[in-house]
Parts: structure tokens; C-alpha cells; sequence
């Protein structure tokens, strides 16, 4: 039996009334409200919705179309289209929707009608999705989805004027989707726009420039812009249609702009590329390649372009690794450009590694193997940016993917020759400092191992020059010890400073304390320039004008001397002193106070900097250098209790950490006692600590130090005094020594000093080993501070040629004798009445030699002696060791560098002729070859540290000169004299000549010392003198190699040379015992406790920057090797003596 089924009827549209009539609004609304929604049950109750009802109800299948014809044709009426009521359109529009389904695949409508048609539908989309608060909004997304879901938009593909439909469809939805849209109607969107792609047979150019356009959009914190958003959904569903298209608009941009004035699109053009490769990599498929071709043409900002592109797409966090891997050629030609003859190009691509370090673990090897070599590059700004590359990592990339040795290759452009390489390098090492200090605190093992070595490596880099110096100060008081906030977490504060220390290897402490500003003599020159600026008022000055200004200038010039940019510098503080505001100088004042607490300091740094920003911006920089120079910002009162906790906590031998804090205690008694005030009581109370040993030590010196600088602070109870006395009697020498100062600073000292005095003398015939030293220590300190108490007590003790004291003991008095003359020498009293023989000069011992080189620079630069004393150094150009030598130019090149013109011409240029008058008495001078080039050797030695462009016709000057007078004790000498004019006449113009300089006349005049120097006895001598010719003439093999840079003696050389007789006895003792003679400790070293002063501060002439010119040759000294010190030459040491006995003689100053 076979089942008939009954096919239904077609369904027919039953409504039967006319749409467009003369209704009302409110009519026409009524019969089309029926249609609303897909998903309302079928309603025939009114024939004004029955239409719509129908229409949304209808199958496409089932539908008789015939039926629809009168309604096809109402729909499109104009009037309707263009209906004043946004409802009406709505519900039409909605209406034509389901009029396009029904027919599909046909439509029912000319070409014309569905142009009309489709705009209609855009402008009620984009009028009507705005908001989904807005009137008849389902209408709209129901208009939206029916377009998505039925594809009838894919119509337009077929009307005549397409693309500029599609153009105009693409640009209103991007212009439409908004952040608070709905996702399913962005997604109908794409869908809509994906439909036109696919079905589209061309791509009009306007719609791709739309497409990627909106890959060019800025995000907004960190999240793609909506219209990125639905540009990248379309392109990653049509990335094989787009493909093409994206390499030929690549191209073509490339093409129609080969000048170099177009290559602003070019490089937008690359931005969009990175922007693709970003969001939707399979676009690139043909534009890589293009890339890779890019990197080896022959136009240059091409290949930066294409350079950093690559490497940006390289690096990129998703799709790098497998770009890489695709595109292996790519990859490989991008790391070549490194090597690249054009350093823009290199410097491109070191700018675009940071993505690779920080994303890619897998490139590590290649990227530090390319970037360390840039590191070296011969170009500054490359330099520059491979540093700055390290400095924008964060910290666990620091830490996990870059290597030790990566950050200690970076820390040695610290050092570099240009000021933008070691800005970049010091901030670099700061910043990751800074980033890893909690880890170090909290002793990481991984973060101490990478980050730790940081502080000390700045440190000792500032030691370079003044550029580097005040760089590494910025960059340590930026970024490893700030002040805190607010300057109230005082132990925080010091804590910090432990962390750092802990890690700092001696010479970097010593860099750090030096950096502190603890050392500076106070009051300072800062002080002295403050109170300037007050008497100055602004210009305004009612008496004594031409006074002020010349003091304030010449204060000035004095600090402008120790900073890197003089000229700058003085012009900044000449506008800060023309600022005449009381509350700066009070600012400034509070800052340069040593007694200032850590709460005050960042108060006051603050408020000053904030006023000058404010007032004078320009002099920010400067005012904040000085701060830095006048500040005391590593150390102040405020770290005391800190710093003492520690050595209470923790007082092991074996600790580094209690050990620097002991150094840096020891450092503030000795130069800034001042900061132990507030704690003078802490400081009494720790001395009775005896089983903290470095704490009891470092309380005594302090203690010892105020009272010295305020004898009211001298303890006075029984306890205190108790203890003192215990120490004094006890067997570390150190402790008794500061004991004994502190008891010869009581009110009641010579009871005290008395009663310890019967002790020690008791004691003294048989106290051995440290107890026999602390004996003679506390003896000592009682003979300089109470002389009458040692005197009472005294008994024979004057040096016996029998006495049979050790070698040891003999070098340790003569040591002492010779500092005490040249500290005599200081005073204009002593001076002249000094002997002339110092045999110490021709002593065989190093360490004599040495460390009376030492006492006269720290003398020197203290300006305690006159300033004919500087021909000492210059005496050691043939020191047969290369330490000593060392020593004496370094302190020739800084302080002749750094000090301010005037002192350099009075310290070192005029003292020229005294040096020659000097040579010509030299007793073992003659004018055969040996002793001509003997005498050239000290010549050239000084031409190669004083000689400059700007001084050499002055030294010239001075060298002819000499023939212009006679010595002023016997004729033999004045022919010495002159001998020595004209040689070094002749190697001032070889000199002149290697180096390329102008050797104009000298146009000032200089009057000569009158106490070495008398006139000729007519006018006719005096021509005779400058017509005749002193120098033999079988000189003249000497002269032709004189000129040339100065370079030490050779040993080798000098004993292969026969030996000259010399006049000096001392000398012959020294040869034959030179090869007995050897460095060590145990012995021959001096105790640098018996040598030291208690009037170790300086002097009211001392200049501000001495830390800075002691800081080279301290450093050389500590790195002075340990090994066998002979003595070659006897030539060096008479000169010395000799020379010494003449700057001691007299005290006429040199005239100019």
C-alpha cells in the first residue's frame, strides 16, 4: 500500500491593503509593528501588521512569490525610504530583508532598485547600532543578522559601481563598532564584510588602504582599538585572497617612492608590516622575502628600515620563533647587518634585539654574541644604544637571560672615551642595581652572583677623570644610595649602605669615601661661597664693591676648577648668586652643614631643587652636582647608631661587612669628627664593650676625635676614666692609643696622665711584644699632648752611634726625622734655618723614598709649602723604580689638570727656571755626552707633564731667559746655567715641532727670582753671554734624539751601561748593597701608626678638590706590587737631596 503524502499549499501573502496611502504616522506604524521579531508567534489580528507578520513567518521554500508582488513594490516606494519616522524606515528596512531571503537566490528588485536598496540598509545600521539603549535597536540587529546570516549582501557584488558600494560598506562599519558594542554584532559585522571579500572578482585599491589603515591604530592602554579588532578577524579569514594583495601594495609603495624625500611612507609602510606581522602573520607570506631583499640594496635608509622591521618581527612574543624558523634566510642575512658598513644600519639593529633578549630564550647565544661585539663598535651612538638596549630590560630577564659576563662587558664602557657611551653604561648598571636591591638584601644567591659587583665596578670607574667621576656620583646617589622619600626611615637608609658595602672589594670603599664628602675641610669652599653670595645681594653692594666681586669670582673659580665643565659651571653660579634669594642660601646652607640629619638633608635638597627648577631651570643640573659635592649623602650623624648596631650584632675578624663599617667609622672620626656629636654619650657607653672589639676601637677613635674638636665633650665621670685607663695599660695598641689621647684631654689630665705614667714606666723594662708597642704609643701621644707630664719622666734617650739598633729601627728614625723637617718646613719660621743635607733623599730603602714622596704630595696639594717644593717630583725621572715615578706623575697630572690657571702657572710653570738653576748645581753634572743626556732626561720628564699648546711659549721664555742673568753664588755655575738654557731651549722646540705646535713670542714679561739670580755686570757681558754657545759640540749626537715623548729609563739598559764615577758616598754604600735589599713587611715596612699627626686636618689654604687629585695615586700605590726594590743610580738621589735643601732655603716666593 503506497502512503500519499500531502504536499501543503505555498503559503501566499494575505495582506491585502495598501502600504503607501495618506496613513498617518501612527496608523502606518500599527500595521507594521506586527513583524517585529522572528520568533513571535503568527498573528493575523490586524490588518496594518499582517505584512510584516507574514513576511518574517514566511518559508522560503514554501512561499508563493506571486503573492508578494504588491508588497515588492510598496516597499521601495519613496516614500517610505525616506520616511521622517525613524520607525517606519526601520520596519521597512527589516521588511526588505526578509523580501530579499524569500526570493533568494533571485532578487526581485533591477540593479538600480538594489543600489537604493543596500544604502538604505547601511544608513539605518549605522544610525541605528550607535547604542543599544537607542529606539527600535532589535529592529536593527535583526536588519544586521539577516544581512550576516542569509548572505544577500554578497548582491552588491554583482551591481555595477560595486566597489564603491563595498568601499563605502567597509569604511561605515569601521567607523561604526565602537568598545561597548555587543560581540555578536562585531562578529556579524566581519561576517558581513568576509562575505564581500570572498565574493568580490577584484579588490578595489581604496578598500585594502581601508583594511590596513586600521592596523595602524594606536591602542589604548595596551588593548587593540575595536576597529583593529574586527580588521584582523576579516583578515584572518581571508588571508589567502589578501595575500597578493597586502606584497603588491607593499611593493608598489616601495616602487613610487624611490627618493629619499618620500621615505616617510616607506617607513609607514614598514610600521604597517610589523603591525601585520603582529596581528595576522599569514598576510606576510610575499612580504617577508621583500624584507630580506631590502636588507642588501644599496640604499640606505632602506636597509634601516627593513633592519629594524625584521628585528622587531624577530622579537615579537607569538610568532617570532616561528618567523625565524620559516624564514631561516631572512634570519640569517638580519644578524649580518650587525657588521654592516653604514652605522645607522648597525645601529638599527641593536635597537630592535631587546624584543629577542626578553621574548626568545632560544636566540640568547646569536643576540649576546652580536651585541657584545657592538659593544666595541667604533661608532659612539651604537656603543650607546647596546647599553641602553640592557638598561630597558626588567629584572627576571636580567637575571635569567642575560649572562655575568654580558652586564661586566657593559660595566667597562663605564670608562668609555664619549660622555653619551658611559651616560648609557652607568645608567644601565644603575637601573638593574636598583631593580635587584630587595633580592640582594634578602641574600639571593642567583641576584648577589649577577647584580652584587655593580656598586663596586662605578666606584672604581670614577676614578678616571672628573667627567667619569661626576657621572658615577650621579648614578650612585640616583640609583644605588637614594635618599629616602621623605628622609624619615633613617635605619632603612643605613641598612641600604651595608647591602653595599658588603659586596665593595678596598679599592671601591676607598672610591665610596672618597665620593662621600667626609674628607672635605670645613669650613669648605661651598661655605665660603654662600657667604659671598650674601655680601654680593644680588649685585647690589653698598661698600667695598670691587672687594666682593673679586672674591666671589674668585670663589668661583676655585669650585669651577674641580668640575668637569669650568666655563658652565662658573656661569651657573654667577646666575645662582644673582639670584639673591635668602631662602636658597639658607637651603644650601642646611645642606653643606655636617651636622645635619638625614631628615634635614632631603628636606632641604628637595625644597632647593624645587625653587631652582622653578626660578633659574637652566642651573638645575649644576645646583644638583654641587649638592652632590657638598653633601654628605653616603655618611652623616644619622647612620652612627646603624653602623654601631652592626659592629654590636656581628664583630667577627671574618666578617667583610663589620670590617668596612669599621673602615668607614674610622674614615669619619679622622676626617669629620663633628657627626659623632649627638652621639658622644652611645660612644662612652660602647668603650666598656670589650668583647666587641671593632665596635670598642671605632667608639675610642670617635670619642677621641670630638674631643679633639670640642674639649667640652672630654668625659668626666669615674666609670669612663676607669675604662680609659684600663685600655691605656692594656695590650692593643690601638685602643691604648686612643685611650691615652682621650685621658690627655680630661679636665683633670695631669693627675690622669701622672698616675699612667708611673705605670707604664714601671712596666716598661719588661713589656714585650704588642704591650711594649702600646707602651710607646701611649708614651708618644703623652709627649705632643701633655709635654710636661712626659718631660718630668724623661731620662737619656738620645741616638747612640753604638747602639746597636736593627736595620728596621734605623729606617723608622731617619723616616720620621725626614717627614719631621719637611713638616717644619711648612712654617716660614723652620724653613729657612733646615738643614741642606737630607740623606734620607739617598737612602737605599724604598719605603723611605717612598713615603717621604708621599708626606711632601699630601703637603703640596694641601698648599702647606711654597711652591718651589714642586721641583721635588720632578727630580724623580730617574728613579730606578717605576712606583715612585708613577707617584710623582700622577700627582703632577691631576693637580696640574684640575687645579685652578693660576695655581698651575705658580706651582708648576714658573718654578721652570728654578728647575734649571737647580740641575746647574747638580753635583754630579758635566757636559760630556753621558752627563747632557743625563740633565735632558729631567728636561724632557717635565715637558711631558707641564708642556701643553697654551704654555709652551711661556717655558720656552723662561729657558731663554737664564742666559740673561748670572747665578747668584760663582761664575762655574752660571756657565751651568746656561748650558742648561739652551738644552732645554732645543728640546721645548723639538717638542714643539713632533707635536705640531705654534711657537709664538711670549708677550708678558717675568721677573726672576732675585735670591738664585743676579744681573750681568754690563751690557756688553750680557751680549756676550747670549752670543756665545755652552753646549759642546760633541752634544750633538745627544740632541738629535731629544724631544720625543718621555719614557722611563730602562733597569736593563742601565746596568748594561758602564758605570760613572759619582761624588756621593751614600751612593756607593747603596750599590753595594742593593741586591741585599728587599720589601717585607715583617721589617722594613713602616707602621703608618707612628708616623700619624694629630693635626691631620688641613690647613686654611688647602683646596676643595684634594680627594680628587690624591684619588689616582692612592689608587696606584694600594696596587703597587711586592717585589725586590734596588737602587741603580745615585744620580736621583743626590739631585733629591740637593734639591730638597735648595726649595728649603729662603723663603722669597717666585715673582711674575
Amino acid at each position: 500500500m503506497v502512503v500519499k503524502t500531502r504536499t501543503p499549499a505555498p503559503e501566499k501573502l494575505k495582506f491585502a491593503d495598501k502600504l503607501v496611502k495618506n496613513h498617518a504616522t501612527d496608523v502606518l506604524l500599527k500595521k507594521l509593528k506586527a513583524r517585529i521579531s522572528l520568533h513571535r508567534n503568527r498573528r493575523a489580528k490586524l490588518n496594518a501588521s499582517r505584512v510584516l507578520s507574514e513576511l518574517s513567518q514566511m518559508d522560503q521554500e514554501r512561499v508563493d512569490t506571486k503573492s508578494l508582488g504588491s508588497i515588492r513594490k510598496e516597499l521601495i516606494h519613496s516614500s517610505l525610504l525616506l520616511h521622517k519616522d525613524k520607525g517606519v524606515k526601520a520596519y521597512i528596512a527589516c521588511s526588505l530583508a526578509d523580501l530579499l531571503r524569500l526570493y533568494a537566490p533571485d532578487a526581485p528588485y533591477t540593479a538600480h532598485e538594489l543600489r537604493d536598496i543596500f544604502q538604505f540598509f547601511i544608513r539605518q545600521l549605522t544610525s541605528g547600532l550607535k547604542s543599544p539603549d537607542a529606539p527600535y535597536y532589535a529592529e536593527y540587529f535583526y536588519l544586521l543578522e539577516s544581512l550576516s546570516s542569509i548572505k544577500s549582501i554578497v548582491l552588491v557584488c554583482d551591481l555595477p559601481q560595486a566597489d564603491d558600494l563595498m568601499i563605502e560598506i567597509f569604511r561605515e562599519f569601521f567607523d561604526l563598532i565602537r568598545h561597548d558594542m555587543a560581540k555578536n554584532v562585531e562578529l556579524f559585522m566581519a561576517d558581513i564584510l568576509v562575505s564581500l571579500i570572498d565574493e568580490a572578482q577584484t579588490l578595489p585599491q581604496e578598500l585594502l588602504d581601508i583594511i590596513l589603515a586600521q592596523f595602524m591604530l594606536k591602542p589604548l592602554q595596551k588593548v587593540p582599538p575595536p576597529p583593529q579588532r574586527l580588521a584582523v578577524e576579516v583578515c584572518t579569514r581571508t588571508s589567502e585572497r589578501l595575500q597578493r594583495s597586502v606584497c603588491q601594495y607593499f611593493t608598489d609603495v616601495i616602487l613610487q617612492n624611490d627618493d629619499d624625500d618620500d621615505i616617510e611612507r616607506i617607513r609607514v609602510a614598514h610600521d604597517l608590516v610589523k603591525s601585520l606581522n603582529r596581528e595576522c602573520p599569514a598576510l606576510l607570506l610575499n612580504v617577508v622575502p621583500q624584507l630580506e631583499e631590502e636588507l642588501r640594496v644599496d640604499r640606505l635608509q632602506m636597509r634601516c628600515l627593513a633592519t629594524q622591521a625584521l628585528g622587531e618581527m624577530f622579537g615579537d612574543p607569538r610568532n617570532g620563533v616561528e618567523l625565524a624558523r620559516k624564514y631561516h634566510s631572512a634570519w640569517q642575512v638580519w644578524l649580518q647587518r650587525r657588521n654592516d658598513k653604514a652605522p645607522p644600519v648597525r645601529l638599527a639593529f641593536v635597537e630592535s634585539t631587546k624584543g629577542l633578549i626578553v621574548n626568545h630564550a632560544e636566540f640568547r647565544a646569536e643576540i649576546e654574541e652580536a651585541l657584545l661585539s657592538k659593544l666595541m663598535d667604533p661608532d659612539e651612538k651604537v656603543r650607546a644604544a647596546t647599553c641602553r638596549v640592557y638598561s630597558q630590560l626588567d629584572y627576571e630577564t636580567a637575571l635569567h637571560h642575560v649572562s655575568s659576563k654580558q652586564l661586566k662587558e657593559v660595566a667597562t664602557r663605564c670608562m668609555d672615551k664619549k660622555q653619551i657611551v658611559r651616560t648609557e653604561a652607568f645608567a644601565c648598571l644603575g637601573k638593574l642595581y636598583r631593580l635587584s636591591l630587595t633580592e640582594i638584601e634578602s641574600a639571593e644567591a642567583l641576584a648577589v652572583e649577577q647584580f652584587s659587583w655593580i656598586p663596586s665596578c662605578m666606584l672604581k670607574a670614577a676614578s678616571v677623570s672628573s667627567e667619569v667621576k661626576s657621572e658615577a656620583e650621579e648614578m650612585v646617589f640616583r640609583h644605588v644610595l637614594p635618599f629616602p622619600s621623605r628622609g624619615e626611615d633613617e635605619a632603612s637608609w643605613t641598612e641600604q649602605l651595608l647591602t653595599v658595602i658588603k659586596y665593595l672589594d678596598d679599592r671601591a670603599l676607598h672610591a665610596l669615601m672618597a665620593m662621600s664628602n667626609i674628607k672635605t675641610t670645613r669650613p669648605s669652599i661651598f661655605d665660603k661661597f654662600i657667604d659671598q653670595c650674601a655680601l654680593y645681594n644680588g649685585g647690589i653692594i653698598d661698600q667695598n664693591e670691587e672687594e666682593v666681586t673679586r672674591n666671589l669670582n674668585r670663589t668661583i673659580s676655585l669650585i669651577s676648577g674641580t668640575f668637569p665643565e669650568p666655563s658652565k659651571v662658573s656661569e651657573n653660579l654667577h646666575t645662582f648668586a644673582k639670584v639673591n634669594e635668602g631662602r636658597l642660601y639658607k637651603l644650601l646652607r642646611s645642606c653643606v652643614d655636617p651636622e645635619a640629619d638625614l631628615k634635614t638633608l632631603v628636606k632641604s635638597q628637595n625644597e632647593l631643587l624645587r625653587r631652582v627648577e622653578q626660578t633659574n631651570p637652566t642651573i638645575l643640573d649644576t645646583m644638583g652636582l654641587v649638592l652632590r659635592r657638598t653633601m654628605l649623602w653616603v655618611v652623616n650623624r644619622s647612620s652612627i647608631p646603624t653602623l654601631m648596631k652592626r659592629l654590636r650584632l656581628d664583630d667577627s675578624t671574618a666578617d667583610p661587612t663589620s670590617m668596612r663599617v669599621q673602615t668607614l667609622l674610622q674614615f669619619a672620626s679622622k676626617h669629620c669628627p663633628v657627626i659623632y656629636k649627638p652621639h658622644a654619650v652611645e660612644l662612652a657607653k660602647a668603650i666598656g664593650e670589650t668583647k666587641h672589639l671593632r665596635l670598642t676601637e671605632s667608639s675610642l677613635q670617635a670619642l677621641a676625635s670630638i674631643v679633639h674638636h670640642d674639649n667640652k665633650l672630654a668625659p668626666t665621670d669615674r666609670r669612663t676614666i676607669d675604662e680609659l685607663t684600663k685600655h691605656a695599660l692594656g695590650n692593643k695598641p690601638r685602643l691604648s692609643k686612643f685611650s691615652a689621647r682621650l685621658l690627655a684631654s680630661c679636665s683633670n689630665k695631669t693627675t690622669h696622665c701622672t698616675g699612667l705614667m708611673d705605670k707604664l714606666v714601671a712596666t716598661l723594662s719588661g713589656a714585650q711584644g704588642d704591650a711594649l708597642v702600646s707602651c710607646l704609643v701611649v708614651l708618644a701621644q703623652f709627649a705632643f699632648l701633655v709635654p710636661d707630664v712626659f718631660e718630668a719622666k724623661k731620662n737619656s734617650g738620645s741616638a747612640k752611634s753604638d747602639s746597636g739598633d736593627s736595620e728596621p729601627t734605623k729606617t723608622r728614625v731617619r723616616l720620621q726625622a725626614a717627614t719631621s723637617l719637611l713638616k717644619l718646613s711648612t712654617s716660614d719660621i723652620y724653613c729657612k734655618p733646615i738643614t741642606a743635607n737630607l740623606p734620607l733623599l739617598a737612602d737605599p730603602c724604598f719605603h723611605v723614598r717612598s713615603r717621604f714622596l708621599s708626606k711632601l704630595i699630601n703637603h703640596l696639594v694641601a698648599r702647606r709649602l711654597d711652591a718651589r717644593f714642586n721641583i721635588i717630583p720632578f727630580l724623580t725621572a730617574h728613579d730606578p723604580e717605576k712606583e715612585i715615578r708613577d707617584k710623582a706623575r700622577s700627582y703632577i697630572t691631576h693637580f696640574s689638570q684640575r687645579g685652578p690657571p693660576d695655581v698651575k702657572t705658580s706651582n708648576f710653570e714658573l718654578i721652570f727656571i728654578r728647575l734649571l738653576h737647580m740641575l746647574a748645581h747638580h753635583p754630579d753634572f758635566s757636559t760630556d755626552v753621558d752627563g747632557i743626556r743625563d740633565m735632558a732626561k729631567y728636561i724632557e720628564f717635565y715637558v711631558d707633564l707641564v708642556a701643553t699648546p697654551d704654555n709652551v711659549s711661556l717655558l720656552l721664555h723662561l729657558s731663554s731667559k737664564a742666559k740673561t742673568v748670572r747665578d747668584s753664588e760663582s761664575d762655574r755655575f752660571s756657565e751651568n746655567l746656561y748650558v742648561m738654557s739652551e738644552l732645554a731651549s732645543h728640546v721645548i722646540k723639538a717638542r714643539a715641532k713632533s707635536q705640531s705646535w705654534t711657537l709664538a713670542s711670549f708677550p708678558g714679561k717675568i721677573k726672576l727670582p732675585t735670591d738664585i739670580f743676579k744681573p750681568h755686570p754690563s751690557a756688553d757681558e750680557a751680549s756676550k753671554v747670549l752670543k756665545h754657545v755652552y753646549l759642546p759640540s760633541n752634544a750633538s749626537s745627544v740632541l738629535e734624539g731629544i724631544g720625543k715623548a718621555w719614557k722611563s729609563p730602562n733597569q736593563k739598559v742601565m746596568r748594561d751601561k758602564p758605570p760613572r764615577k759619582r761624588k756621593d758616598s751614600a751612593m756607593r754604600l747603596a750599590a753595594e748593597t742593593r741586591t741585599k735589599r728587599r720589601r717585607r713587611r715583617s721589617s722594613d715596612d713602616v707602621d703608618s701608626d707612628s708616623t700619624e699627626d694629630m693635626d691631620e686636618d688641613a690647613s686654611s689654604h688647602q683646596l676643595g678638590h684634594k680627594d680628587d687629585l690624591m684619588e689616582g695615586i692612592t689608587a696606584e700605590e694600594d696596587l703597587a706590587p711586592h717585589r725586590e726594590r734596588r737602587i741603580s743610580s745615585s744620580t736621583t738621589f743626590n739631585c733629591l737631596k740637593y734639591g730638597l735643601a735648595r726649595a728649603a732655603n729662603g723663603t722669597t716666593r717666585v715673582g711674575a
